[in-house]
């Protein structure tokens, strides 16, 4: 292997990074332009290579596919792989096996990522919903809820924490409020 590439300036990049230096495979984090400089020092520390480039998502994607093609790098997608997907939804069944009594899991939300992968501890229970939406912006934005899909448990409500779009899933019928 020649080494891995991702899109990234959150948590999936310095993951990556960091893996990788564990696993001595070299690898290229594509940012975007207007990445916090913490984050960028973050996942430089790992030893990854990190390039900036583009102003959005869509271009940074354009560009690590564009090197990963050109240096022959494998892509590791941060929100649209079976595998990485698979690997996040584990985190809350690990959660609950841990601490069976929780009434909310608290999920920070910076990319566009979450939308393809949320905690879910039983995916084959269909009767039951997950709800997320967009987070809060520094301009106040309303999150705008929907029905998403497979999940794991129902929720009474989301509530921005903090202003870095740090969300509470809330489940009121443990009790919680």
């Amino acid at each position: 292997m020649k080494g891995v590439i991702v899109m990234s300036a959150g948590n999936h990049a310095k993951a990556v990074a960091c893996h990788a230096e564990r696993l001595r495979i070299p690898a290229t984090i594509v940012m975007s332009k207007n990445t916090r400089n913490v984050k960028v020092k973050d996942t430089k520390n790992f030893g990854a290579r990190v390039v900036l480039s583009g102003d959005n998502l869509d271009e940074t994607a354009a560009h690590a596919q564009q090197i990963a093609e050109s240096e022959h790098l494998t892509f590791v997608h941060p929100y649209n792989a079976v595998d990485i997907i698979a690997g996040q939804e584990t985190v809350a069944l690990e959660i609950l096996q841990a601490q069976p009594d929780l009434d909310s899991i608290v999920v920070p939300v910076g990319e566009d990522a979450y939308q393809e992968s949320r905690p879910v501890p039983d995916s084959r229970d269909k009767r039951r919903r997950t709800e997320s939406g967009n987070p809060h912006t520094p301009q106040g934005t309303e999150i705008q809820r929907r029905v998403v899909g497979r999940v794991a448990f129902l929720i009474d409500r989301i509530e921005n924490l903090r202003s870095d779009w740090f969300l509470k899933i809330v489940k009121l019928s443990r009790g919680y409020q």
